[in-house]
């Protein structure tokens, strides 16, 4: 396809081939969105020749994301800058014959005002995941989020994004590690500064 793809993950789909995201200019409108192949243990392709959109919403998204669910199929995140205004985190799962399980587009973690950047993400170990971003909600300094999605899209912390940390100053470049539905993050903070 015309134009860049850029930032790709992957994931084992858990039969000897993988899943694949990327951030996808094609469209040669300037913006981007967000496809999504399928591989087998040869290097065939599986889904659309071309790959198909999982996220191709007004406007920009990238940043992707991607985490296996366990089931054949995936979970990708991204930022979305689909309000014209805001960064948001934005998430959708795919299965393992290419189709998207939840709302077309995806689902938004967090709906607020401010940015949200540099989402990362493991799978929960139950079908969803557990996402933690930066967020600028407050204006002034980036704090750290979370949310977990069930497999079946359903948001399952709090509706607003959960906060691991709202410290005075920056905290930034969130990490995680999940396991039995728990999550442990870190990331850089600049509260003494």
């Amino acid at each position: 396809q015309p134009g860049d793809q850029t930032e790709p993950k992957l994931v084992t789909d858990g039969s000897g081939g993988a899943i694949v995201t990327w951030t996808d200019y094609r469209a040669g409108t300037g913006f981007s969105d967000i496809y999504a192949q399928r591989i087998n243990g040869e290097g065939q392709k599986i889904w659309d020749a071309e790959g198909f959109a999982l996220c191709s919403a007004t406007n920009t998204q990238w940043n992707v994301r991607l985490a296996s669910d366990g089931s054949g199929g995936g979970i990708a995140s991204w930022q979305d800058r689909r309000s014209g205004i805001f960064d948001n985190i934005y998430a959708q799962r795919i299965d393992g014959t290419g189709h998207t399980l939840w709302a077309e587009d995806g689902v938004q973690l967090a709906p607020v005002s401010g940015l949200q950047y540099y989402p990362r993400m493991e799978g929960d170990g139950s079908g969803g995941a557990i996402v933690v971003w930066q967020d600028n909600r407050r204006g002034s300094d980036y704090d750290i989020y979370s949310q977990r999605i069930g497999p079946d899209g359903r948001i399952l912390w709090n509706e607003r994004g959960q906060p691991v940390c709202t410290a005075k100053g920056h905290q930034y470049n969130p990490q995680l590690v999940v396991q039995y539905g728990e999550a442990i993050v870190t990331w850089q903070d600049k509260r003494s500064t």
